[in-house]
């Protein structure tokens, strides 16, 4: 048994390098804070029924593919065709947007102030220098001012808890929702009133993506893992709260942990964190100097609190997932049209997701609050008539999606310069990155990270 690895966080990223790691035979403990792995991917069973912290898919190329079924059997996963829509006044249009479905729901003098605004961005960004100073500039600059005020500002800051114009124009082009937008403006709209015009046949819809969904949600991935890490003589600690990593000049050599109302040390080669950058940065012994500690305080999440219910009403929505912009909740989900293995026969299981501040008053709203408040707005939806739930229940994630305020980098890269002087911190995943990842991404930053130590440990 070789070298000795910490790594932070069971989670995707954290249980997949422990796998990778210990797998060629090195020592690996994982301390996870909560009773469950997974992380923001993982679920909770209740009543018999499994519920996602949100429908989570994994999109894998051929690579992350074969590594994938490398962990769990082909015939306990379903495979299906990317289905979601979102709801704009009264109509439900594709999501990702597809502009022929655009086209044909919206009102033409809108979608004729749209092409025109856009038109009229694209002269000026070439034609005169736009300045990008946030996300809001960056959107009108790129889309028009019609299309922003549509598509973007307001779910854009429902989902961020900041306008639009608070945010950075970098996060943006990354991952602000409905970007997807621009692709369909620019590689869709055109096509398809040339194919109206000359009467050609519609292309396929250009966003459809596979995904790949464990017939028992994503956990049963997670034991997957779990269970090969076992095999190879690592650890696992669950209900475990990081108390101190512990420096020698530029590395860290242990690894403090609260378990069971005791405090237990590891002493390590190596550490791996997929925590939160700068909950990290607080735990690091001798403590760091006072202005990264401030900007540890200046980056935060936005939290999630997770509304699920159980109904006795089959097929309730058209699609697996639905997104709105004028409700309390950002999407809700229906986990039977992921597989229906995940809730007894004859129920159906929603989860609705509402982004908040933590200690904010949605975090705060007592359960029945919330459960109330969500059935009567699915209710007015016409999806059921609240007889028909048998169970609800709330959970919360803490640290849901990093924000991105316009001095963001600033902070994030101050984190990341102390801690890239620490030679066998590794620090990677959603959370520990600050970054939106999808859970492929997730499964090769896993890969990466284990590969590097492999590689320096072999040295």
């Amino acid at each position: 048994m070789g070298n000795r690895t910490a790594v932070l966080g069971a989670g995707i990223t954290g249980l997949y390098t422990a796998y990778k790691l210990a797998e060629k035979g090195k020592h690996v403990v994982v301390l996870e804070r909560e009773p469950l792995m997974g992380g923001l991917a993982g679920n909770v069973e209740r009543k018999g029924a499994i519920f996602d912290y949100g429908p989570h898919t994994f999109f894998l190329d051929d690579a992350m593919k074969e590594e994938f079924y490398r962990i769990i059997d082909s015939k306990e996963v379903n495979v299906f065709r990317t289905n979601a829509k979102i709801k704009f006044g009264n109509k439900y249009y594709h999501y990702p947007l597809d502009a022929i479905d655009i086209l044909i729901k919206s009102n033409p003098i809108v979608i004729f102030k749209c092409l025109s605004d856009y038109i009229t961005a694209k002269v000026k960004m070439k034609t005169s220098h736009s300045i990008d100073d946030s996300a809001e500039s960056w959107i009108i600059n790129r889309f028009g001012e019609t299309l922003y005020r549509i598509y973007f500002e307001k779910y854009t800051e429902k989902v961020w808890g900041l306008h639009p114009k608070f945010i950075a124009p970098s996060f943006t082009e990354e991952r602000i929702p409905l970007l997807n937008l621009r692709q369909t403006v620019k590689a869709t709209i055109t096509k398809a009133i040339k194919r109206l015009i000359r009467g050609e046949e519609r292309e396929k819809f250009t966003y459809i993506v596979w995904g790949h969904y464990p017939k028992k949600g994503p956990g049963a991935f997670f034991e997957r893992l779990a269970n090969k890490i076992h095999s190879n003589d690592g650890i696992i600690h669950l209900n475990s709260k990081l108390n101190s990593i512990h420096l020698d000049g530029r590395r860290a050599s242990k690894v403090s942990f609260e378990k069971d109302g005791d405090i237990k040390t590891i002493e390590c080669d190596y550490v791996v964190s997929t925590i939160p950058i700068n909950e990290l940065v607080k735990q690091i012994t001798p403590k760091a100097d006072s202005p990264i500690l401030k900007a540890a305080n200046l980056l935060r999440f936005r939290a999630v609190v997770f509304v699920n219910l159980l109904v006795k009403k089959q097929d309730i929505f058209e699609a697996r997932m639905l997104y709105f912009r004028n409700r309390t909740f950002n999407r809700v989900s229906e986990t039977n049209k992921f597989s229906n293995e995940l809730v007894p026969k004859g129920l159906t299981g929603l989860c609705a997701e509402i982004t908040c501040d933590k200690d904010d008053e949605t975090w705060n709203a007592d359960e029945q609050q919330l459960c109330d408040k969500v059935l009567r707005e699915l209710e007015e939806e016409d999806f059921f008539v609240r007889k028909d739930v048998v169970y609800s229940f709330v959970t919360r994630k803490e640290h849901g999606y990093p924000v991105a305020a316009l001095n963001y980098k600033e902070n994030l890269n101050i984190l990341r310069d102390y801690i890239n002087n620490i030679e066998n911190l590794f620090v990677t995943g959603r959370q520990g990155l600050f970054r939106y990842l999808q859970m492929d991404h997730c499964m090769k930053m896993g890969f990466e990270v284990a590969g590097q130590i492999l590689s320096q440990s072999e040295r």
